[in-house]
């Protein structure tokens, strides 16, 4: 299939930071539904920022999009906390809505952009589409963890947890922290220390 010059211009990735209110109020809508349908599985999508659409619109600080013609296809949400990390993704449940999805997380590996706590259904995903070698390439010790998160209550992984029996190779990895009134286990990926620049120079 011949892609146009238009094609290309309408298939692109957006860099959406606070400062940018118009694309924040034009995709808000959008991108929270694909977050609530992303998290419905396992209670809906928690933590600061993401208390409603609206929280979300003003708190979270950077927000990367795929767009493809008229569809957004992926989201990844970032903080700044100890650097540019990842909090939220979503997809549009299209193959290439997976596909961009997975580009854009293993570009802020590969490129050191940005470090992940993952766990639950973001980890699988990750798993499937990255393959072992590469997470444990950029896999944080529980202790650099801790280093990185000093406020999240961090203790060792309980063992007994889905994630921790599923993924064997990551096993030294992992590590559990409190997330309203439950505990929940975790591994941390990634490059740390990256500032989120308001800016369109940011990748």
């Amino acid at each position: 299939m011949l892609i146009t010059f238009r094609d290309f211009l309408a298939e692109r990735f957006l860099n959406i930071f606070q400062s940018d209110t118009e694309q924040r109020d034009q995709y808000g809508d959008t991108v929270w539904a694909m977050l609530q349908k992303a998290y419905e599985p396992i209670g809906g999508i928690k933590g600061r920022g993401f208390g409603s659409k609206e929280d979300m619109v003003r708190s979270i600080p950077f927000w990367k999009i795929v767009r493809r013609g008229t569809d957004i296809t992926a989201v990844v949400m970032y903080k700044d906390k100890s650097g540019r990390k990842l909090v939220a993704i979503a997809t549009n449940g299209t193959p290439q809505g997976k596909k961009d999805l997975a580009e854009m997380m293993m570009a802020d590996l590969t490129l050191n952009r940005a470090f992940m706590e993952l766990s639950d259904t973001a980890l699988k995903f990750l798993v499937r589409q990255l393959g072992y070698d590469l997470l444990l390439k950029y896999a944080k010790t529980p202790d650099q963890a801790a280093k990185l998160l000093p406020a999240d209550d961090i203790l060792p992984a309980e063992k007994s947890s889905s994630d921790y029996s599923i993924h064997g190779p990551l096993q030294p990895f992992f590590y559990s922290r409190k997330i309203g009134s439950h505990r929940h286990t975790k591994i941390l990926i990634g490059t740390n220390g990256n500032k989120i620049t308001d800016g369109s120079s940011i990748a």
